[in-house]
């Protein structure tokens, strides 16, 4: 008796660059959430 056939693993290997990306995207629109806030607050403060 042969070996049994295994069936294929139906998940594809995903790329490891994507958690990355992931992270470098959240820092930088926090970033630019953050410096939006920070200039609004300076520029509320100046005006009010």
């Amino acid at each position: 008796m042969g070996p049994a056939p295994q069936a294929p693993v139906p998940t594809p290997p995903r790329p490891k660059r994507l958690p990355v990306v992931g992270v470098l995207v959240f820092a930088v629109v926090l970033g630019l959430v953050t410096g939006v806030l920070m200039a609004g607050v300076t520029v509320a403060v100046r005006y009010f």
